[in-house]
């Protein structure tokens, strides 16, 4: 069952007597399910498709399985509803338990104390989880460093609450709109020394490789500068919010099957729906620590 549909995708959700051994089974999402969950409603389980009328029997469920159980947080709908629901059994699956200790209680509260937990190198060993190699590669403009007039230099001598010439007061928003306003004019300048280094240590001819970016006009600036920099090399594509799903798909299709392209993609597009078996490298083109960025991977 889905939220988008409301509609039966397997079978039929009838009386959850366990006899002969069965008993029923549902599969949905948590906003589904807490759409059909009404405060004040009467549950009648006997009744046939009572869930496609819109009713629910949660007093009746007696296991309830979770998976990314750290969406469960302080006021949530998903913690509401386990509240509710209340089962014998609960189980929980998530691969990034919360750091922040109110979280993580919260968590625990709700599922019980983690019963089973393994570092990441062990799933990478036993072949679940790919082997990655980190390199970062760090750009430095020496003339902005050495500007100390520029608040978003790291030797820039202003702090915040003092004032520009024009008496603008200095806030946290100030130096960051700077800052992207000159990654947006000079992005192209910025970022060409980078892939050429990302050349030199992946090989982009015979690999494929996805570029993740957030802000448009960055993406756009860093696919024309691939177009000319890997022509002859590697075949590149681009994609955004705007590209047609049909294109979406051609593309996700010939880095699934073949070698040497390298995919621009906005990351908040390329997390939903766009799932690459045969990709061999992943560049961030991000101006911060971007979640949705951390969701594609």
């Amino acid at each position: 069952w889905t939220s988008n549909s409301g509609k039966k995708r397997d079978g039929t959700f009838e009386d959850n007597s366990c006899s002969e051994g069965f008993a029923n089974v549902v599969i949905t999402n948590h906003k589904w399910i807490c759409d059909h969950v009404k405060k004040d409603a009467k549950f009648k389980s006997k009744k046939k498709n009572s869930i496609a009328k819109g009713e629910f029997p949660i007093d009746e469920i007696g296991c309830i399985i979770a998976d990314e159980v750290h969406t469960v947080g302080y006021k949530t709908k998903i913690l509401k509803l386990v509240e509710k629901i209340n089962p014998r059994l609960r189980f929980g699956f998530t691969g990034t338990l919360p750091s922040f200790v109110f979280n993580r209680w919260v968590i625990i509260g709700s599922f019980g104390i983690p019963v089973y937990s393994a570092e990441i190198k062990k799933f990478q060993d036993e072949g679940f989880l790919s082997k990655i190699e980190i390199q970062p590669i760090r750009c430095i403009v020496a003339e902005i460093d050495k500007n100390r007039d520029l608040l978003y230099s790291i030797n820039h001598k202003l702090k915040l609450g003092d004032r520009l010439p024009d008496g603008t007061l200095i806030d946290t928003s100030i130096p960051f709109k700077m800052e992207h306003e000159f990654f947006e004019q000079n992005s192209e300048e910025l970022y060409s020394p980078i892939f050429d280094r990302i050349s030199e240590l992946f090989d982009i001819g015979n690999k494929n490789m996805i570029v993740l970016f957030d802000r448009i006009s960055i993406g756009k600036s860093i696919y024309n500068l691939l177009l000319d920099k890997y022509s002859g090399k590697s075949k590149v594509h681009y994609i955004d919010g705007s590209i047609d799903v049909a294109d979406r798909e051609r593309i996700r299709s010939e880095l699934e099957n073949t070698n040497g392209n390298v995919l621009v993609a906005q990351a908040v597009t390329a997390s939903v729906g766009l799932n690459i078996r045969n990709l061999n490298g992943i560049a961030f083109a991000v101006q911060f620590e971007h979640l949705t960025a951390k969701a594609f991977v």
